[in-house]
């Protein structure tokens, strides 16, 4: 604290807290106690700092975003310091009075939190299929999704998100608030010889809340619970979310957390489960787990590859109920030495052998697929796309394979939260379907579109 905070000064030694009283539950809400879902909006009470991946040693830029794994680790560090008891797991809680939510804590699902200047609106990640094109009386942007060959636009060849300069429009028309962020730069101080430490130097990039909130929902993943259990789940956890959270983030930030019966927050765009020109246009809100880092991927990928896995990724999680058409999509392979140690090293495969460390490759956020029903499926694809739309995607079952692990005699499926960091629980595979942007602003024939295909087969003759 102080004036010299940034370079060593004024480091608080020592706090005493005296424990807390709290009651067991809070009271009974009812406008909360048939839920099967919550909505809640955080407030963070200072900066925050949720490391994305980083650049350099000693410098760490926060994410936007609050991923669902951090705000449930977060409840169960603040469940377990409230209860003023040293345990691993919220399973090993002396509970009165959320005995249900403590049953059912591995169940639930909490997607990211996404920032947002309304607090009733929750904005969505842009498609990558958004382009845009400078020419005279063209759109800010177009949609291409559902175009089945390239083109040009207005003469000129569209700009992909990946080439933009500035994506601010686009941001603020999908419901995005501008971020102030904050630069700390800290260290130790040598008090022998009155300087800085050596080797001591880091950076915080932090994101600065101001007066933006950041938006997520809470839903159950056991179908077999009935409606009474599901409302006494979500009425224990409103309970224990108001209290807040804490150890958010490096800087472990404390949050406010308001509740909301589920569908109380709304998208900034919707989206429609029904088939639109016998298509879902599928765009994920989050990264997502659908291929194998395999040789033919990594070492030799090609257009051709990529394409066939993600058809098999798409009919692996449907069951072969829908068929993948095109894509607009961005990849990274995500790894390191946290992730090996922590849900690969020492662990056992099925057969026994020793885990070796095995990057992921992620499908990144925005990431477009255009997907239609197989011959005489087209019921069965719109329930996955409405459970999808529910629940997120499921791992495919080549993941739930590679990732699971043997303890004693029993197998743990890869899509276990102590096998795999990137199951819908924490927040990964969400998506919106059919936004109105891929049919409202697709290019129309009275923009010029030159279709490339049509050029090269006059130029061919």
């Amino acid at each position: 604290m102080g004036a010299y905070r940034s370079i060593g000064f004024g480091r608080l030694r020592q706090v005493h807290i005296s424990p807390p009283v709290l009651s067991a539950y809070s009271a009974v809400r009812a406008d909360l106690y048939s839920c099967a879902s919550l909505d809640i909006v955080l407030q963070p009470e200072s900066a925050f700092c949720l490391a994305r991946k980083p650049i350099a040693d000693n410098l760490f830029e926060s994410e936007e975003i609050i991923p669902g794994a951090a705000i449930i680790g977060s409840i169960a560090s603040t469940w377990k310091s409230l209860s003023n008891v040293a345990v691993e797991q919220v399973k090993e809680l002396d509970a009165p009075g959320r005995n249900e939510l403590q049953q059912h804590f591995n169940d639930l699902r909490v997607t990211h939190a996404f920032p947002s200047a309304n607090r009733l609106i929750r904005p969505v990640v842009p498609p990558l299929s958004l382009v845009k094109v400078k020419a005279k009386g063209c759109r800010p942007y177009y949609d291409v999704a559902l175009l089945d060959k390239p083109c040009l636009i207005h003469g000129q060849t569209p700009a992909f998100a990946v080439d933009w300069k500035d994506n601010s429009d686009v941001l603020l028309d999908f419901g995005w608030p501008r971020l102030r962020r904050e630069l700390r730069v800290r260290t130790s101080i040598d008090r022998q010889c009155l300087r800085r430490g050596e080797s001591e130097l880091f950076a915080y990039e932090m994101i600065v809340p101001d007066a933006v909130n950041w938006q997520a929902r809470v839903s159950l993943e056991d179908s077999s619970l009935d409606n009474a259990t599901r409302g006494k789940i979500m009425t224990q956890l409103a309970g224990l979310l108001e209290h807040g959270i804490a150890t958010l983030g490096k800087t472990k930030t404390t949050a406010a957390i308001t509740s909301y019966p589920g569908d109380t927050i709304t998208p900034s765009l919707q989206s429609d489960p029904r088939p639109r020109d016998d298509v879902w246009v599928v765009t994920l809100q989050t990264p997502a787990l659908l291929c194998e880092a395999g040789e033919d991927l990594i070492r030799c990928g090609n257009r051709a590859n990529l394409k066939k896995a993600y058809a098999a990724a798409w009919a692996d999680i449907s069951a072969g109920a829908l068929e993948l058409v095109r894509y607009f999509a961005r990849q990274t392979l995500a790894g390191g030495k946290y992730l090996y140690g922590r849900f690969q090293h020492g662990k056992k495969n099925a057969d026994g052998n020793t885990k070796a460390y095995y990057p992921y490759l992620m499908t990144q956020e925005g990431s477009v697929f255009v997907l239609r029903a197989a011959d005489g499926m087209e019921g069965g694809a719109r329930k996955y796309i409405e459970r999808w739309l529910a629940h997120g995607l499921d791992l495919p079952g080549w993941a739930v394979t590679a990732y699971q692990s043997l303890e004693g005699d029993k197998i743990i499926p890869g899509s276990h939260w102590q096998n795999c960091p990137w199951i819908p629980q924490n927040g990964f595979g969400e998506i919106v379907v059919n936004l109105n942007v891929h049919w409202k602003n697709r290019p129309a024939t009275c923009e010029k579109i030159d279709w490339l295909g049509e050029k090269k087969e006059k130029n061919d003759e």
